[in-house]
């Protein structure tokens, strides 16, 4: 009879822990899927952001850490013009050129690393490439980028510190004409999302 009431003990202590697991994992907070769509000023392109990216027919992207964004035409069959798989990276801010010639957009660290960094891109209509903002401009340490006509991209900086290294306490804020820094920067690697 001990031996009963022991094996019962047991599995009331397993089916016990089992639950407390099932209710620990409810109580995480998961985050959910981003989506982000932003139409062009002239109403013919949209960017179109989707941070994690959904399982996948790829195995090396199962829900993987990133966002992949895409460009096409503002109706849902139009031919995606340009995509880009940001591996590692979460987009935190997009924002059209007011002549529709660029899309500017920062980026965060999917897994939390140098949270200061706001790694910063764009895309050029004239060529449909993508190319780094940082490249030039110096580290981007916020993703309050803003934009003024026809295409002068504003961010803010980590300037050299005195001492050596960066000062990312003290942003300095730069402006750029994104025409020519794309004719300065080359363009990025093609990314490894097919």
């Amino acid at each position: 009879m001990s031996l009963r009431i022991l094996l019962i003990a047991i599995f009331v202590g397993a089916l016990a822990n089992a639950v407390a697991q099932q209710e620990d994992d409810h109580s995480i907070p998961h985050n959910p899927p981003i989506c982000a769509t932003l139409v062009s000023p002239d109403g013919k392109l949209v960017a179109i952001a989707r941070s994690p990216i959904p399982e996948t027919s790829i195995p090396d992207y199962h829900d993987a850490d990133g966002t992949l964004l895409f460009i096409r035409g503002p109706n849902r069959g139009d031919k995606i013009i340009a995509h880009r798989f940001f591996g590692g990276r979460f987009i935190s801010k997009m924002i059209w050129s007011p002549d529709s010639q660029f899309l500017a957009l920062c980026s965060e660290s999917a897994g939390g690393h140098s949270p200061w960094h706001f790694k910063s891109y764009f895309w050029s209509r004239d060529d449909q490439k993508f190319r780094s903002v940082d490249f030039l401009t110096g580290p981007v340490v916020s993703d309050e980028l803003t934009i003024a006509p026809p295409h002068f991209l504003t961010v803010q900086i980590a300037p050299a510190a005195p001492e050596g290294g960066l000062d990312t306490e003290h942003p300095a804020q730069k402006k750029v004409d994104l025409a020519e820094l794309r004719r300065k920067t080359p363009q990025l690697r093609p990314s490894p999302w097919p």
